[in-house]
């Protein structure tokens, strides 16, 4: 598991360049839905109940799926930095055994044992992905 972990961090470019098209994108839809409240306020209240429903459905339906989409691309943001910290840590452990090959067999001291919760990082990591997918399936 730690080996595909340690695969897949590799990637980490990726989800953090994901992450922020997802939050423009947001931006984006954002600004646009309130240029579309603001032509529906503009409008007198008897406009507004009578002719204006769809853009008043635009903006309400857009409250809906907004929030969960937003902590999407947040959420990738912060997997992909959890990822570059496992392609850190991993290149620094490389770098310290290949250090340790340099010594006599004889005088090289053991590595010490990763810590428990290193090793469930990056799957915890993966199921809060999860849950950020699945709040924003729930949202739309």
């Amino acid at each position: 598991m730690q080996k595909m972990i340690g695969k897949m961090s590799r990637m980490y470019p990726m989800l953090i360049a994901v992450g922020f098209m997802i939050v423009l994108a947001a931006f984006i839809v954002g600004y646009l839905n309130s240029q579309t409240a603001d032509v529906y306020f503009a409008a007198t209240k008897a406009v507004r109940e009578t002719s204006l429903l769809v853009e008043r459905a635009s903006i309400e339906s857009t409250g809906l799926w907004m929030p969960p989409f937003k902590f999407l691309g947040i959420g990738l943001i912060l997997g992909g930095i959890v990822m570059a910290l496992r392609v850190i840590i991993d290149n620094l452990i490389g770098a310290g055994q290949e250090v340790l090959t340099n010594l006599p067999e004889g005088k090289r001291p053991a590595l010490p044992a990763p810590p428990w919760y290193g090793k469930l990082m990056p799957m915890v990591m993966m199921v809060g992905e999860m849950i950020f997918f699945g709040a924003f399936g729930i949202g739309l």
